[in-house]
């Protein structure tokens, strides 16, 4: 029959009657609220620890399966990104290797123009010192 509290109080009343109230509340104190069928042993115990303990190495070893997982995860994401980022470096120095080159084609098309329009100009100055030179001379033998 299960022990409720109205039985265990009906208890204590008896016992405080026969043996008083000091010792009515000892034995109370020394008898579980709950029947003795449900109290846990040392068996009991030692089962459960056992039990908890091989939850709780699987657990371990879940969590270590998943953090070797997360780490080659996270390793193939780097090696993926630095061949991206080494991909983007190459491309990188060609297409300055390019520019650089378009430039130098550039620069030398400028200095060949400029070449060519400081010639152009030497040949109209000396024209002109020369037709200047001429209209003096001329002048002067009609002076």
């Amino acid at each position: 029959m299960p022990v409720d509290e109205a039985r265990r109080h009906a208890l204590y009343t008896k016992l405080e009657q026969v043996l008083g109230a000091d010792q009515a509340e000892r034995f109370m104190q020394l008898t579980p609220p709950t029947e003795w069928t449900q109290l846990a042993t040392h068996d009991d115990l030692a089962n459960l620890e056992t039990r908890l303990g091989a939850r709780i190495d699987g657990l371990e070893a879940h969590v270590e399966n998943m953090r070797v997982g997360l780490e080659a995860r996270i390793e193939n994401v780097q090696v993926g990104l630095e061949s991206r980022i080494e991909n983007v470096r190459v491309g990188l120095e060609a297409r300055m290797d390019g520019l650089e080159t378009d430039l130098r084609a550039s620069e030398a098309r400028l200095i060949d123009e400029l070449h060519r329009l400081l010639r152009l100009q030497t040949i109209w100055f000396i024209g002109a010192i020369f037709t200047l030179a001429a209209l003096i001379l001329t002048a002067a033998k009609f002076v």
